[in-house]
């Protein structure tokens, strides 16, 4: 996690972590923006991160990437910025270039019929107040592995995702 905080120095945030391991401790003020280079060969998450804050910026931001491992799931998570309104792209192989002072753009979204993601929506809306509505639906292809378990929610709330032997996932919509 030390490389995600010296990332995130790098672009004028106040990120710290104990010898480069959690915990984390993030300080508000904003993030400035600039160019960075970020080593994702062991893993593609602190790219993510820092491409899913990058528009936040107040100036552009430009990722040199010499190494990913799974590009395939930063693909996805510019996928999903876009959806929600984010200009940002891979220009060349390497480099990624993300316009600062971009705004999210609040809508309904369909979260793909999958355990692991639709998880962490299930536990963002049991802890906040709001509205949660779930649909069981097919999986559009064959899941890769039924999920090994989902954290029973606060008492109250809404459950998570379930499997069920004919591939039928729940859909989460806040």
């Amino acid at each position: 996690i030390g490389e995600l905080c010296d990332a995130l120095g790098e672009l004028g945030a106040r990120a710290s972590s104990v010898a480069g391991y959690p915990p984390v401790t993030v300080h508000g003020g904003g993030l400035r923006g600039g160019t960075i280079t970020l080593d994702a060969g062991r893993s593609s998450q602190y790219l993510s991160a820092i491409l899913m804050v990058a528009p936040l910026a107040d100036q552009d931001t430009q990722i040199h990437v010499p190494a990913i491992t799974s590009r395939p799931f930063v693909d996805m998570t510019l996928d999903v910025m876009r959806d929600f309104g984010i200009q940002a792209g891979l220009y060349g192989d390497q480099t990624y270039r993300i316009p600062g002072r971009q705004e999210y753009r609040a809508r309904a979204y369909a979260i793909e019929p999958d355990a692991a993601s639709a998880g962490y929506f299930a536990a963002i809306a049991a802890r906040r107040p709001g509205h949660l509505r779930q649909h069981t639906v097919a999986a559009p292809r064959p899941l890769r592995h039924p999920p090994q378990g989902v954290a029973a929610p606060p008492p109250g709330a809404v459950a998570g995702p379930r499997w069920s032997a004919d591939q039928e996932l729940s859909l989460i919509h806040i």
